[in-house]
């Protein structure tokens, strides 16, 4: 179940996306931040590099699964919570709830 507090994260996280505000969006993320794409697997290891590569990482796609998820609807297992089809990753992290993994 997402608690209140990750319901905050989450909504916080789609206005920043909405609004492009590419650094609030950059502090969303728990690094090493998993990349996945055609089978393959790689690590953007900190904000300045997630800065730098926003705009392949944050494809329209993931950001319509993000846009269009409401956050009662998500998919929740022992991994995180799921947005759209696997598009987006989150989870908790000590008191911190952020995305692990995109899925392009």
């Amino acid at each position: 179940m997402v608690k209140q507090n990750d319901h905050d994260v989450f909504a916080q996280l789609q206005a920043a996306v909405e609004k492009g505000d590419k650094h609030l969006v950059a502090k969303k993320m728990k690094y090493p931040l998993r990349v996945n794409k055609e089978g393959q697997s790689r690590f953007v290891h900190d904000e300045q590099q997630f800065l730098t590569e926003y705009d392949q990482l944050l494809t329209p796609k993931v950001k319509q699964a993000l846009l269009q998820q409401n956050v009662a609807d998500t998919f929740v297992n022992a991994q995180g919570v799921m947005v759209g089809d696997g598009e987006i990753w989150l989870g908790q992290f000590g008191n911190q709830f952020g995305v692990f993994a995109i899925n392009l």
